[in-house]
C-alpha cells in the first residue's frame, strides 16, 4: 500500500494509545468486567468481557428479529369517540414529509430506523462469520460503518420520548399501547447490550489470529476491576520508548503498582541532556502537582505521546500506525491499515470547525426556543406551543418529573452543550494549562448528554402522526422543530470536531500537526 492511501503496519505489541490524550500506555491484564483507564486523563482505554463476542452476536441476532417485528405493528393507538389511530414509526416519518418537514423525517429516520438496523446488521456481519470460521466479506467497510451507526442510534431517547408523548396523549383521549411499543423498549435493551459485549481489541485479534492482553495469567490474581495504565516513558523527540521502565543505564524509578501511574514529569521537548523545567509540576495518580520537595524525574523519562513518536493512533480500531516522516503529518489521505479509516496526528482544522458548527447553533437555538415548535387545530380554536410551553403544560397537569426531564433535555442541556463546547475550544486556542483533567470530564460529558436533546423532536413526531381527527383535532409541526433538530445536529457535529487531545497538547513538545 503506498503513502497516499495508507501507512504501514507499526502496531507494538503491549502498547496502547489513549484517544483522547494520545499518551502512549503499557497494556495491563484485566479481571472480568474490568477496564483500564488512562493515567492522565482517566478515559477508559478498553475492557475486558468474557465471551463478549458471542454475547453481542446472540444480542444483535435477537434485535434484529425485535426491530422487524417493531416496524410490523403499530406502536400506539389514540380513540376518540370510537375513531382509532393508529402508527408506526415508519408512519410517523410518513406524515412529516407529506407535512413538507422533510429535514425532520430524514432525521428521525436515520436515527431510530437506519442507524440502529446498521448496529445490529452490522455485528451479526461480523460476528457470524467469525463464529463459523470465516472471516467477513469487508471487515473494515462494516465496522466503520459500526462506528458511525453507534454514534448516531437514538433508540434510548425514541422510548423516552414515547413516554413523554403518551403523557400528553392520555389528556386528549384513550391511548392504547401495542406491540411496536414494548418492540421497541426491548430493542433498547438489546443494543445496549450488544453494543458493551461488543470488544473491537478482541474482534480484530481474532480476525488477526493475535491474542488480546485481557486477562491476568493463570494463577495471578485480578487485583482490581479498574486498573490505570501504565505511561511509556523515552527520550523527547527520539520517538524510542521503553515499556513501563527507564534504561538500565539510568536510576530505576520503580516499577508501578497496578492502579496507580508512574510519577512523569511533563514533556518540555528538550533533549535528554537538558534539564527539565522547573516551573511545570510531576503529575500524581490524581493528575494534581506533586509536593515540591519531590526530586523530578531525568529528563529522558519523559511519557510520551503517539505524536510525539512521529505515529498516528485510528480512532476507531485503536491501532498505532508506523512512525510518519514530518513531510507526510499533514497529509490527509493517509489510512489505518486495519479497518481503513483516515489517520491524522490531530483532526484537521479541528477548531475551527468547531467554532463553525457552535456559531451556527448558536444562531439557530433562539429561533428554535422563540418560534412554535407545535400547531394543534380543534372545535375550541388553534394555539401554538413552544418547548417551554409544552412544559408548562406537563408541570400543570401533574406531571412534573416528565416536566424537568424536557426541560434538562431540550432547553439547559443544548444550551449547557454550547458553552461547554466553546469552553473547550477557547482554552484550546489559548494554549490555557487550567485543570487538563477536568476539561477532559467536561468533553466526556459533552458527548454523553448530547444527544438527549433529541427528546422534544421525536415526542413532536408521536404527537403529528397520531392526532390526526380532521376538524376534531390536528397537530402539525411548527418552524422550531426544524431549527431545534439542527441545534442537535450542529453541537453534536461541533462535539465531534473538536480534538480532546489539543486539550494536552500544551504539555507536550510540537509534533507538527494542525490543530
Amino acid at each position: 500500500m503506498n503513502a497516499a492511501r495508507g501507512v504501514r503496519d507499526g502496531h507494538i505489541d503491549g502498547v496502547v494509545a489513549c484517544h483522547e490524550c494520545d499518551l502512549l500506555q503499557r497494556e495491563q491484564p484485566l479481571p472480568v468486567n474490568g477496564v483500564l483507564r488512562c493515567c492522565r486523563c482517566r478515559a477508559a482505554l478498553y475492557r475486558r468481557h468474557t465471551g463478549g463476542l458471542d454475547r453481542a452476536l446472540a444480542y444483535a441476532l435477537a434485535a434484529l428479529a425485535l426491530f422487524v417485528l417493531a416496524n410490523a405493528f403499530p406502536i400506539v393507538g389514540l380513540s376518540v369517540n370510537g375513531d382509532l389511530v393508529e402508527t408506526t414509526l415508519f408512519g410517523a416519518v410518513a406524515v412529516l414529509y407529506r407535512d413538507g418537514m422533510w429535514p425532520l423525517a430524514v432525521l428521525i429516520f436515520v436515527t431510530t430506523l437506519l442507524m440502529p438496523a446498521l448496529q445490529s446488521a452490522g455485528i451479526v456481519w461480523l460476528l457470524l462469520p467469525l463464529r463459523l470460521g470465516h472471516r467477513s466479506y469487508r471487515a473494515d467497510v462494516v465496522f466503520r460503518l459500526l462506528h458511525v451507526a453507534q454514534s448516531w442510534g437514538m433508540t434510548e431517547v425514541l422510548i423516552l420520548g414515547l413516554l413523554v408523548a403518551l403523557v400528553k396523549l392520555a389528556h386528549i383521549a384513550s391511548v392504547v399501547p401495542d406491540t411496536a411499543l414494548w418492540s421497541f423498549g426491548a430493542l433498547m435493551l438489546l443494543l445496549a447490550a450488544a453494543a458493551a459485549a461488543f470488544d473491537p481489541r478482541d474482534l480484530w485479534a481474532r480476525l488477526e489470529g493475535t491474542p488480546a492482553v485481557h486477562q491476568p495469567a493463570f494463577g495471578q490474581p485480578a487485583v482490581s476491576r479498574t486498573a490505570i495504565g501504565q505511561p511509556l516513558m523515552g527520550q523527547p523527540g527520539a520517538g524510542q520508548f521503553a515499556i513501563g521502565r527507564p534504561p538500565m543505564s539510568q536510576p530505576d524509578m520503580g516499577r508501578p503498582v497496578l492502579g496507580q501511574p508512574l510519577m512523569a514529569q511533563p514533556d518540555t521537548g528538550q533533549s535528554s541532556t537538558d534539564q527539565p523545567a522547573t516551573d511545570q509540576p510531576a503529575f500524581t495518580a490524581r493528575g494534581d502537582a506533586a509536593a515540591p520537595a519531590r526530586q523530578a524525574a531525568p529528563a529522558a523519562f519523559f511519557a510520551r505521546t503517539a505524536a510525539g513518536c512521529g505515529r498516528c493512533v485510528c480512532h476507531d480500531c485503536g491501532l498505532l500506525s508506523a512512525p510518519i516522516a514530518g513531510a507526510h503529518a499533514h497529509r490527509h489521505d493517509l489510512r489505518c491499515t486495519r479497518c481503513g479509516s483516515r489517520l491524522h496526528m490531530r483532526k484537521p482544522n479541528s477548531l475551527a470547525r468547531t467554532w463553525a458548527f457552535l456559531l451556527a447553533a448558536l444562531v439557530l437555538y433562539l429561533p428554535a426556543n422563540l418560534l412554535p415548535v407545535m400547531h394543534t387545530s380543534s372545535l375550541f380554536g388553534a394555539q401554538k406551543d413552544t418547548i417551554m410551553s409544552g412544559v408548562v403544560y406537563l408541570w400543570t397537569s401533574g406531571s412534573w418529573p416528565l416536566a424537568v426531564l424536557v426541560f434538562i433535555a431540550s432547553i439547559a442541556v443544548p444550551m449547557l452543550k454550547i458553552f461547554a463546547i466553546a469552553f473547550l475550544a477557547a482554552s484550546a486556542n489559548l494554549g490555557s494549562r487550567w485543570q487538563p483533567v477536568q476539561r477532559a470530564r467536561i468533553y466526556r460529558i459533552v458527548e454523553l448528554v448530547g444527544r438527549w436533546s433529541m427528546l422534544d423532536i421525536y415526542v413532536i413526531a408521536i404527537l403529528t402522526a397520531l392526532v390526526q381527527f380532521n376538524a376534531l383535532a390536528t397537530i402539525t409541526a411548527g418552524p422550531a422543530a426544524v431549527a431545534f433538530g439542527a441545534v442537535v445536529v450542529l453541537t453534536m457535529f461541533a462535539a465531534m470536531s473538536f480534538d480532546p487531545r489539543l486539550t494536552w497538547d500544551t504539555r507536550q513538545p510540537s509534533h507538527g500537526a494542525s490543530a
